[in-house]
């Protein structure tokens, strides 16, 4: 899904609120005007609501350019009070809207201004048989490098450092009783250099088995498909659950019966079923966006030197020289579980990056005798834009 707007921001006269303007647009998928406009409506009001400074996550309670409720709540930090669509237009298969918000936004929590890593692997197929029909075996992995792709060349806030073409042996559903998952996402980050590991699972992609109403039996009826997955961010640092999502739709395979199709090809993702893939994972990116907007910047100490330390991030990770940093323990301990956890333990300590290149940084201190005790694999975190220290 292509996102183009434009916003502007008008006083209101509620106090702490503004009208802001944006525009959103959206494929028409079968055929489905109505649909369109209300995903149109979801990007634009998104984009509002970033734009005013409040997080937001999928908006899923906006029907027919309009609200369902009074006020819509996103992470307690911002609230749009009013919606108006002002226009709509169409060209070709893509329907835009350009509405006008009323919202009211809190400030949100600092932010080190720096992209956070993530580590991609290859979503398995929770049910194999459904991919059957079209052949589209590969859905997972098709999926999970599209998602790659699209933050490398989209985001602003992520950095995808690598898409493993692995299956990850792990069932979501299983996720929280098994503590192995917490030493295979530190596995997985050491091994990509990366702060986050997204790993995921194709739920569904059955096909109806409706019978046509088309009494022509020579005649190809498309039949609705679902689409269905889940998501699990874990943090490469602690081996701990961040968050799960989960998203599901059922559009038109508009493809016949006995037609194999690459789920890499331009076919498929020009599709009615694979644009309707495009959105989910667009909402996808930008929810995990949100889930780390106010999370820290945290990066492994990989040297240490006689002045300073060499971290694990650069200038491709938004590092920049005079950026400061607080040198922070690691430490790991057994719960009364058996299941390891992590701690971190902020020191006075004060860095600041000294030099800087693609994948790594120099850190120094005025006070080399303080790193004395410093190990490989302690952390640095890059203070906030606003914070103090």
């Amino acid at each position: 899904m292509s996102l183009l707007f434009v916003i502007s921001t008008v006083m209101a006269g509620i106090a702490n609120a503004q009208w802001y303007e944006a525009t959103g647009t959206a494929y028409i998928i079968d055929g489905d005007i109505e649909r369109a406009r209300d995903q149109a409506v979801q990007e634009a009001v998104k984009s509002a609501i970033v734009f005013a400074g409040a997080s937001i996550s999928s908006i899923q309670q906006v029907e027919n350019g309009t609200l369902t409720q009074d006020t819509i709540s996103y992470q307690s930090n911002g609230e749009l009070v009013g919606l108006e669509v002002l226009s709509q237009t169409t060209s070709g298969d893509t329907l835009s809207v350009h509405v006008r918000a009323e919202i009211f936004a809190e400030p949100q929590c600092s932010s080190s201004g720096l992209t956070h890593t993530i580590t991609i692997a290859r979503f398995p197929l929770a049910h194999r048989q459904h991919a059957a029909y079209g052949g589209i075996y590969d859905i997972g992995a098709a999926v999970s490098k599209v998602m790659h792709t699209s933050i490398e060349q989209t985001s602003n806030y992520l950095k995808s450092h690598l898409w493993l073409d692995e299956v990850v042996a792990y069932e979501p559903t299983q996720l929280m009783p098994h503590p192995e998952v917490d030493a295979l996402a530190r596995t997985l980050a050491r091994r990509t250099n990366s702060q986050y590991v997204l790993l995921g699972q194709v739920r569904d992609i059955s096909v109806s088995q409706e019978e046509s109403v088309n009494l022509a039996f020579w005649t190809y009826q498309p039949k609705p498909r679902s689409l269905a997955i889940e998501l699990d961010l874990l943090d490469g640092m602690t081996g701990e659950l961040v968050k799960r999502f989960r998203y599901q739709d059922r559009v038109l395979w508009g493809f016949p019966p006995d037609q194999t199709v690459d789920p890499f090809s331009a076919d498929f993702w020009q599709s009615d079923y694979g644009k309707a893939w495009g959105r989910l994972l667009s909402d996808a990116q930008s929810d995990i966006e949100t889930a780390l907007s106010c999370a820290p910047s945290i990066a492994n100490i990989i040297n240490r030197q006689e002045a300073g330390v060499i971290v694990n991030m650069g200038s491709l990770d938004g590092i920049s020289q005079g950026q400061t940093a607080k040198l922070t323990r690691m430490t790991t301990f057994m719960d009364p579980f058996g299941k390891v956890k992590t701690s971190f333990d902020t020191s006075g300590i004060e860095l600041v990056v000294s030099a800087v290149e693609a994948r790594q940084a120099y850190l120094t201190t005025k006070y080399p005798s303080a790193l004395a005790n410093v190990n490989i694999n302690d952390v640095v975190i890059f203070n906030g834009v606003n914070q103090e220290w």
